[in-house]
């Protein structure tokens, strides 16, 4: 392929992703600013995450492909010197239980991630809560999520 046609593609890419990402800003602010992520996709899912992590300060970790990759609905952050690894699986679930919580923790522990983030639109158990934060893991159930999305 042309080196123009590929800068072409790209910049075609890039307006789709602008587009995409302006509607569901909108569809965000219509519903009074508290998203309805039953009705998202795992990529606008994982695309309204990373845009609201990045606006409180974290940076995007590229994880190169491998062993240790990033996994589907798993995005990498780091802040204040710590990667942080964010679990996306489980936003449209009604209640997330400890499997989750040891599931993440035995992948943070694979690759020396200290600290994790479960998000869920539903709710999580109390045996979740309570198992998380021994292990560095904050829960961000669908009110305290709506709440870090509106900032």
């Amino acid at each position: 392929m042309e080196p123009l046609a590929l800068v072409l593609a790209a910049l075609a890419a890039l307006a789709l992703t602008a587009v995409a990402w302006r509607a569901l800003q909108r569809r965000v602010a219509d519903s009074g600013g508290a998203p309805k992520f039953e009705h998202m996709t795992a990529r606008a899912f994982e695309s309204l995450v990373g845009e609201t992590f990045r606006s409180q300060g974290y940076q995007p970790v590229d994880v190169p492909h491998g062993k240790l990759a990033a996994a589907a609905g798993q995005l990498m952050f780091r802040r204040d010197r710590m990667t942080f690894l964010i679990e996306c699986r489980h936003w449209q679930v009604g209640k997330v239980g400890v499997d989750a919580v040891h599931a993440l923790q035995r992948t943070m522990a694979a690759r020396g991630v200290s600290a994790g983030f479960i998000l869920t639109g539903g709710r999580f158990s109390r045996e979740a809560t309570a198992s998380a934060s021994g292990f560095g893991i904050r829960l961000l159930d669908g009110p305290a999520l709506r709440t870090l999305v509106r900032r």
